[in-house]
């Protein structure tokens, strides 16, 4: 039986809610703009490679603006 649209919300919610705290006990908290763009994936239903694609895109930006400085 598939869960209603509510439980998902719910179960994503919470999914979010461990992440960070995850991410925070490992001492390297999520920035709002990166809660945001997590927040984006599940709203828009991204694949787990779209998401990995999105966010190896966005290391290899960061890194060419800072090798360029």
């Amino acid at each position: 039986m598939q869960k209603s649209p509510t439980s998902q919300l719910e179960d994503s919610y919470l999914r979010g809610l461990e992440a960070d705290h995850l991410q925070e006990i490992e001492g390297n908290p999520l920035t709002a703009e990166e809660r945001a763009m997590f927040a984006m994936f599940e709203r828009e239903g991204w694949t787990t490679e779209r998401q990995r694609a999105h966010i190896l895109a966005r290391i290899k930006a960061s890194t060419d603006v800072d090798a360029a400085e």
